[in-house]
């Protein structure tokens, strides 16, 4: 697919799909009748493109987006994956806009895509719902491009990683926010919650994975991997079955000798 892209000064164009580019948004595309507000910039798509090349042939049939603004990304990705079921969730109340809901009976694809609006990443509960109600089997595919902090961030991806498949992928997006030369406003004021420190400590649970005193050497294990691209951190799961009984947890799943760093 992404060999298909058309990419103009102010949007990009994949067969009759129209996707302005958020960083040359104006007032009159706002209107939300002319194409998708695309909140991704080239340089992002071309590191996804390298990730499915280097992945070779992944496929996802289960996937959830968190954050997906005016459902630019999610329409992307179904042209990518052609899934069983795609779920995406934001805390705004926007609803969809008249050119989704064209792009949804253009394809005949409501029963593929379900969005679920004014529900906050950190609300455990309420994902846990939406993935049991959606999703008989496991995940596939996990895209995070909500919050970019620190807790809310955590608390998705405790409640949702487990739930992948094996093999399956958790993907956090702008996790190097804090490491931009030009820091958007609302971001800045949460210094103290900065999304690299959560990517640190999956690194240490990665590292853990065949350490831990709970698994034997080249066991079972939660974590199989890390990549890391410059704006997209891709987590791989490991192929250690997970019961639902108990919740999980990333720290416990991390070796400190001495003492463990926490976060705000």
């Amino acid at each position: 697919m992404f060999d298909s892209l058309k990419w103009h000064p102010d949007r990009m164009v994949l067969g009759d799909l129209v996707f302005h580019l958020e960083t040359e948004a104006d007032a009159s595309w706002r209107l939300r009748d002319s194409g998708f507000v695309f909140y991704k910039q080239r340089f992002q798509i071309e590191q996804y493109a390298h990730l499915w090349n280097e992945l070779g042939c992944f496929a996802a049939s289960n996937i959830i987006e968190l954050g997906i603004y005016d459902g630019g990304s999610i329409a992307f990705w179904y042209e990518h994956f052609h899934p069983s079921r795609l779920v995406g969730i934001d805390s705004a109340c926007r609803g969809e806009s008249s050119y989704f809901r064209w792009y949804r009976q253009s394809r005949s694809i409501d029963s593929q895509i379900k969005l679920y609006w004014h529900i906050d990443q950190s609300d455990r509960r309420a994902l846990e719902v939406i993935a049991d109600l959606n999703f008989a089997g496991s995940l596939d595919l996990v895209i995070d491009d909500a919050s970019h902090l620190y807790a809310p961030t955590k608390t998705s991806f405790e409640v949702l990683f487990p739930r992948l498949r094996p093999g399956g992928l958790y993907i956090i997006e702008d996790w190097s926010w804090s490491s931009w030369t030009s820091v958007p406003s609302f971001m800045e004021e949460r210094l103290d919650s900065e999304l690299s420190h959560f990517i640190f400590e999956i690194t240490e649970a990665v590292g853990s994975a065949n350490k831990n005193h709970s698994c034997r050497e080249g066991g079972p294990r939660y974590f199989d991997s890390l990549l890391l691209w410059p704006d997209i951190a891709v987590i791989r799961r490991g192929d250690k079955p997970w019961d639902g009984r108990k919740r999980f947890s990333v720290d416990e799943h991390r070796t400190a000798h001495g003492r463990r760093r926490r976060w705000v």
